[in-house]
This record gives C-alpha cells, sequence and structure tokens, in this order.
C-alpha cells in the first residue's frame, strides 16, 4: 500500500488525475507459513492515473528482484499503457469514489482471523522477500 500511496501523490503532484483502486486477490503459496492463515484471500492496493483519455493501471508493488520468485513486476513502463497488476483480479475492481464498499478479505470466511498467525505470516513473508532479493 505504501507503494500505491506514494504513486498517487506524486501522480497528483504533477497535476494528473489520479485514483486508488482496491481488488480480491489471492496470495502466492510461499512463503510456507500462509498456511497459518484462514485464507489465502487478501486486498490489493494500486493505482489508475488518467493519460490522454484513459485510465491506465500503474501497479509498481514488487521491484525487479522480485521477478526471479515470480511475481509479476512492472520494471519497463512505458508512461502510456497499463502495467500488469501485481496480482490478478479475484473478483470485482473497486475504484475510489465508487458507490459500492471497498473490498474485504475473508468476507466469506469462517474461521476467525488470529492476529498472531496474521503477524507471523507477514514477517515470514518478508524475510522471504529479502532472501529471493539477495539471490
Amino acid at each position: 500500500m505504501a507503494k500505491s500511496a506514494y504513486l498517487l501523490r506524486e501522480f497528483t503532484a504533477l497535476g494528473l488525475q489520479a485514483r486508488r483502486v482496491r481488488w480480491l486477490y489471492h496470495l502466492p503459496p510461499q512463503p510456507a507459513e500462509v498456511v497459518l492463515l484462514p485464507s489465502r484471500e487478501d486486498v490489493h492496493t494500486a493505482v489508475e492515473v488518467h493519460i490522454g483519455t484513459a485510465w491506465v493501471l500503474v501497479d509498481a508493488t514488487h521491484d525487479p528482484a522480485l521477478a526471479a520468485a515470480g511475481l509479476t513486476v512492472a520494471a519497463d513502463w512505458d508512461g502510456v499503457a497499463s502495467t500488469a497488476p501485481a496480482y490478478p483480479p479475484a473478483g470485482p475492481i473497486w475504484r475510489a469514489g465508487d458507490a459500492g464498499p471497498e473490498p474485504t478479505p475473508n468476507a466469506s470466511c469462517r474461521e476467525a482471523f488470529d492476529p498472531a498467525a496474521g503477524r507471523a505470516y507477514r514477517a515470514a513473508f518478508n524475510r522471504w522477500l529479502r532472501a529471493v532479493r539477495a539471490t
């Protein structure tokens, strides 16, 4: 979310129309601690910027080193066409200003979310990302 917030702020500072977009997606199978979560469903945040006559997706979630892990990287954005989304949507795309509610992860999951498991997963995910970047 930090990269999308930065992009939104910078596009707006350049005088461009930009908006936050969000959608449900499924977490990658790595690291192994993903099994601690009640489901792999999460919400992804990116930015759309108005260029010319169209809204263009700009998703800078993963840095180029993470391509080695099979994650989608938008390293060669041409500034005109949409980037590939870091994670494919698993539901409709919500755009800032839409009348409906923002997507909610695990809305249909009956199992309670364990905050400690969430923290363990996030810590393991960050360790995994550091290990991928180091190779």
